[in-house]
């Protein structure tokens, strides 16, 4: 006979297992993806977020050059969006030999985004001066990624560390 103990952590492990096979299974169904975001130094009310972006499959029924990257946080004075045509003109990859990252000569403005093609993307954007250090939140940057007029995926990446305290 199996205690209530031994019942409750096989009932949580199948609990898991079917919240892992739905996670699963909504990643899956991304048609684009965003990785690697890297916030980097605020100088004169500006900073910059590195972002990986990889477009996997064109949704059907789309203008498959509709798509807009938009970042907001309370330490920017509003949010910010990109389309399709910044996308592609500042578009990198990575060097097939050595460090660095060079330009991705074959995305283009004119053309539907390269499928199962990784590219970097250093977005410039706006600052505050000076943000009230009331929470961690208050020092969040959030990335989203649409596509055809359909949210792909999302990220953050805390900014605190762009920010030095006040006394």
């Amino acid at each position: 006979m199996k205690s209530a103990v031994q019942v409750m952590q096989g009932a949580s492990k199948a609990v898991g297992v079917v919240v892992l096979g739905l996670l699963m299974a909504g990643c899956g169904s991304r048609n684009a993806t965003i990785s690697d975001m890297m916030p980097t130094g605020l100088v004169s009310g500006k900073f910059g977020c590195w972002v990986t972006l990889e477009f996997k499959q064109i949704p059907e029924g789309i203008d498959a050059r509709d798509v807009k990257v938009t970042f907001s946080s309370p330490c920017m004075p509003a949010p910010q969006s990109f389309d399709w045509a910044f996308i592609a003109s500042h578009a990198l990859v990575k060097k097939a030999s050595g460090v660095g990252r060079e330009r991705a000569t074959k995305v283009s403005p004119n053309a539907d985004p390269v499928l199962n093609y990784p590219i970097d993307l250093s977005f410039p954007l706006e600052a505050k001066d000076a943000v009230q250090d009331i929470s961690a939140s208050d020092f969040i940057l959030d990335v989203e990624l649409d596509w055809g007029g359909q949210k792909q995926d999302t990220d953050y990446a805390s900014i605190r560390h762009l920010y030095s305290r006040q006394p």
